[in-house]
Order: C-alpha cells, then structure tokens, then sequence
C-alpha cells in the first residue's frame, strides 16, 4: 500500500495522524503530461481558493470537520495549535505539496505570496453546514 493510501485510511479510521504534511502519490508521466492522485477517501466538498499576499485564513478550528488542501500555486505558512493554547507548531507547504488539518485543532493560514490552493472536505461547505462546525478563535 502506498504512503497516501496508508495516511488517508488512517483518517477514514478517526486515527488522525498529527504531522499535516499528506505524502503523495508518484507522479505518473508520459508524452501527454501528468496524473497526480491526491486522495484515497470519500469527499463530500471541494473549493478552489485564492489568497492574496500578507492576508491570512482560518483562525478557527472544526469541530467534526476535517479538510485536505492541496497548493497549486504560491506558499503557505500553516500554523496549528491546541484548542487550550498548547503546541503551536508550524510548516510551510508550497505548490505540488499537501495539508491534512485535523478536528478540533486551531489552525491559521498566512500566504507569503499570492497563492491558490484547493481544499478536500468530509462535510457539506455551504454557508449554514459550514457555519455549525467552525469554531472562529484567534491564533
């Protein structure tokens, strides 16, 4: 079994792995371009973000929900913490690279530079689904 399938079956089993950096798959290449599997796993949601640079998302954690996000152009520094405080830690994921955030942990997104990126969720994102699960904090 591949890395990506062994990570994401982790999650499908609620066994949340702490470390956010997702391995991918290997690229498959040929003379017509490339496929890149990103995911394993049922997705009920997908959004194509834009973020412009210096401005920040997130500041908020899920409760039940938890989100993929894939980068395709640009940098991410990604901060993630304890709901109580504890444990701030941070990565950097650029394009080609992917996040896991798991539920109940305070995350922030703050981009570098222009950046566009995909997120892969378990829930319904609609206003009002959305709206019931996230917890908005401050990091």
């Amino acid at each position: 079994m591949n890395k990506n399938m062994t990570y994401t079956n982790a999650v499908e089993q609620e066994q949340y792995p702490t470390d956010p950096r997702v391995p991918l798959d290997h690229t498959f290449e040929d003379e017509r371009g490339i496929i890149k599997n990103l995911l394993h796993t049922p997705i009920y949601s997908v959004a194509y973000i834009t973020s412009k640079k210096g401005t920040e998302r997130a500041n908020h954690y899920h409760d039940t929900d938890h989100h993929y996000a894939f980068v395709l152009s640009g940098e991410i520094e990604y901060w993630e913490r304890n709901i109580d405080g504890s444990n701030p830690q941070s990565w950097t994921f650029k394009a080609g690279e992917m996040i896991y955030t798991r539920p109940q942990v305070v995350h922030v997104m703050k981009f570098q530079e222009d950046t566009t990126f995909m997120t892969f969720s378990k829930i319904k994102k609609d206003h009002d689904h959305y709206e019931e699960d996230v917890k908005r904090v401050k990091f």
